[in-house]
C-alpha cells in the first residue's frame, strides 16, 4: 500500500497499489440455483455416514 492509498471497502487487494491511490476490486455476481440445499443434503449424508466408508465396511 502506498502512502496516502485508499481500498475500497470489500476489496481484496493482491497487487502492489501505488502512493494516492484508489484500490477496487468487484466481479460480478453469480448466484448458483439449488447449491445450498445440495450442500446441506452432501453434508448430511457424510455425517451419516452414507458417503466416504472406509475400505472393508460393510
Amino acid at each position: 500500500m502506498g502512502r496516502d492509498a485508499y481500498v475500497g471497502a470489500g476489496s481484496t487487494i493482491t497487487k502492489d497499489v501505488p502512493r494516492s491511490a484508489l484500490a477496487i476490486t468487484r466481479v460480478k455476481q453469480v448466484n448458483i440455483e439449488g447449491w445450498a440445499d445440495r450442500f446441506r443434503e452432501a453434508q448430511s449424508k457424510r455425517h451419516r455416514g452414507d458417503e466416504y466408508r472406509r475400505a472393508g465396511d460393510q
